[in-house]
């Protein structure tokens, strides 16, 4: 989530065009979906939140089974409905991803549902292929994509390369390439994030020293002994982005809200919190 991308399609199938969604009000039913959506993807991905490589292997051979599993039209999706996600879909509340529509192309036969599933869970499988720290993910969610690419499903592929707009992706080292105490800085932020090597700890890469006391210290700050509950944290984390009108890390902090329990009601303004 939270990857800028659009998808890649060369279809010449009008029932596979892309379309983008448009932005809208939040209501109490986007609302419940978006949050729906974001606790099925992170359960799905949060085996492989380990340092033991053995364990990151079984949980990718899982989601590589699982996808696949999908794209053959089983498994068992109870807790998910294509009805709740066409509707999010519509609306625009998917984080800037568009869709195709694949109701008639060559997986007709097989359940919408499952489709939608594997749809809802390429955008974070790519953020893995390109920014997480442990290449054995990397080139497993790499696999993943080009299993789904060549089932004839739409890809998504990243609009902006690196973590910064600002800096040349040729400029940055990739991961892996970095010296040993920053690679193992990039671990323990991405296991502390639940799976996210977020950009701005990448841009830090090129100054360990800082970087290590960074993230000791927002370590500290939101998940620290404390009297605050470490969703209130994130909910002031959330007002501090907004105050500064960085849309990236509102985003972020609103899923680190929800991944800490906080009720996704308050997501549509101070208006709805006590």
């Amino acid at each position: 989530m939270f990857v800028q991308t659009e998808y890649s399609n060369k279809s010449n199938n009008n029932n596979n065009e892309l379309t983008r969604s448009s932005p809208c009000e939040p209501t109490t039913e986007n609302c419940d979906v978006i949050f729906k959506d974001f606790d099925v993807i992170t359960r799905f991905c949060m085996p492989i939140c380990s340092r033991d490589n053995e364990i990151r292997e079984v949980a990718l051979d899982v989601i590589s089974k699982t996808v696949e599993n999908w794209l053959d039209g089983v498994g068992s999706p109870k807790h998910y409905r294509f009805a709740d996600r066409r509707r999010v879909v519509a609306t625009g509340a998917v984080g800037g991803c568009a869709y195709a529509d694949i109701t008639d192309n060559l997986f007709s036969e097989i359940s919408i549902e499952y489709l939608d599933l594997v749809t809802l869970h390429l955008p974070i499988i790519l953020r893995l292929s390109l920014s997480c720290p442990f290449v054995n993910v990397r080139e497993k969610c790499e696999h993943i994509l080009d299993v789904v690419k060549r089932r004839g499903l739409p890809v998504p592929y990243p609009l902006i390369h690196g973590p910064s707009a600002y800096i040349n992706a040729d400029e940055l080292p990739p991961l892996g390439n970095f010296n040993e105490k920053t690679q193992e800085l990039f671990i323990d932020a991405f296991l502390q994030n639940n799976n996210r090597l977020d950009h701005v700890t990448q841009v830090m890469g090129y100054h360990p020293d800082y970087m290590d006391h960074f993230l000791r210290t927002q370590n500290f700050i939101l998940k620290g002994d404390g009297p605050l509950p470490f969703d209130y944290r994130h909910y002031i984390a959330i007002m501090a982005s907004g105050r500064h009108q960085c849309s990236y890390l509102i985003a972020l902090q609103k899923q680190e809200f929800l991944v800490q329990g906080g009720n996704h009601t308050w997501l549509k303004g101070l208006d709805h919190i006590p």
